[in-house]
């Protein structure tokens, strides 16, 4: 029904979730997480007790009594959440037109952004009180205009940690929210400068956003209006990846090269570092298989772009049509420099120094196998994905390839 989720959102979503985060904030657990892994491992030692007996009757009895029971688990993620997958667009709530990708206009962006992210930088020692950040980050939350349509935090929501953070560091999960009791749950093993802009993100699901792109660009926004500089540089460097796999999708090699130089050695090494942290946990295999079942899922809630969603208000190239127009022969000559620089070795800051060290040589080698597994025709490389338990909203992380 037409509307139908946008009326959900805004009229039982915010009592709804105010209820349902009052409970959950009595436990400091994840209590959705609790109850998810709970449900498995009831259905899998019913099943065993059922199978132990080896009557047909019994058989089908337990069928039906399993369908019941994932009917209720539906009918209550949907309730108490997912109908946010059906409400109005980012651009229709907030009265935007979308606008074709223009070069000139990302080349603009992309002087901008490079000045605000070294302006921005600080070092990382450790992760920012909790005091400090959730202040910050409600309060620009609290700041969002009527016209976007998310609810206003409360006082007592509160992050939880990840009940198994390994499991969920092996599929590149950074964070998610739990849906059945509207939970923000973060991985305890992010790096300090990953964790505000990730709790930012989370708390755009908490607040009624299922987008991916939608809450990457909360996320985004938030952060860097936030007086505290850590929050502000989190915010910059959660947008490196996109920004850097969208500068080497648009510009031409020495353009991408002297964009690159521009960026501070503390930020290139940083992002390096982060690289090689993740990967270290990544299991491909498990990932492979998440993706597959979240980007279905995805696609059964009416984001019809799976996965690639979570670079849709990121990703530039093939987005529009470019308004420099070119020969026939100009257009084949870059599409296919452009091939060779999609194919070639994934490139480190420093050449020079990846060359000499060892380690660096099997991470470049580890991000061009995960490069080749998962990448995606615009050039836009989703090396890590944040699965949050089912995956119901995620924090995805961008790589495509070392700096």
């Amino acid at each position: 029904m037409p509307g139908a989720g946008e009326w959900y959102a805004l009229t039982i979503y915010p009592s709804l979730s105010k209820g349902l985060s009052a409970i959950s904030s009595l436990f400091p657990f994840s209590l959705g997480d609790l109850f998810i892994y709970g449900t498995l491992l009831w259905f899998v030692v019913d099943m065993i007790r059922t199978s132990m007996l080896r009557r047909e009757k019994k058989w089908r009895r337990k069928g039906v009594q399993v369908a019941e029971s994932l009917l209720w688990i539906y009918a209550w993620f949907y309730m108490a959440w997912g109908l946010n997958y059906y409400r109005n667009s980012f651009f229709i709530r907030n009265q935007l037109e979308p606008k074709p990708f223009s070069e000139e206009e990302f080349c603009r962006f992309l002087d901008s952004y490079t000045d605000s992210l070294n302006n921005s930088y600080c070092p990382f020692e450790d992760k920012l009180p909790d005091s400090v950040l959730v202040q910050e980050i409600k309060r620009a939350y609290q700041m969002l205009p009527d016209k976007s349509g998310l609810c206003k935090p409360t006082c007592y929501m509160r992050v939880k940690e990840m009940l198994l953070p390994s499991l969920m560091s092996g599929v590149g999960v950074m964070g998610y929210i739990g849906p059945f009791f509207v939970e923000y749950n973060l991985n305890p093993q992010l790096l300090p400068v990953q964790y505000p802009a990730t709790y930012a993100h989370e708390m755009a699901h908490v607040l009624g956003v299922s987008n991916e792109a939608e809450a990457n660009y909360y996320g985004y926004r938030i952060c860097i209006s936030s007086s505290v500089r850590e929050i502000r540089f989190s915010g910059y460097f959660s947008l490196l990846g996109y920004v850097l796999s969208n500068a080497y999708s648009v510009l031409d090699e020495e353009a991408f090269e002297s964009w690159k130089n521009r960026l501070r050695p503390e930020i290139r090494e940083l992002y390096n570092q982060k690289i090689a942290y993740w990967l270290s946990l990544y299991n491909p295999f498990i990932g492979t298989v998440q993706d597959w079942i979240y980007n279905a899922f995805l696609k059964g809630n009416g984001i019809s772009s799976g996965i690639a969603n979570y670079a849709y208000n990121k990703s530039v190239s093939k987005k529009g049509t470019p308004t420099k127009v070119e020969s026939s022969s100009q257009e084949k000559d870059k599409e296919s420099k452009h091939k060779e620089r999609t194919t070639a070795k994934p490139e480190t800051f420093s050449q020079e120094e990846d060359k000499e060290s060892e380690h660096k040589e099997e991470t470049t080698a580890k991000v061009e196998r995960v490069c080749t597994h998962v990448g995606d025709e615009s050039g836009f490389v989703k090396t890590l994905s944040d699965c949050h338990g089912l995956r119901y909203g995620i924090a995805q992380l961008p790589c495509c390839f070392l700096l």
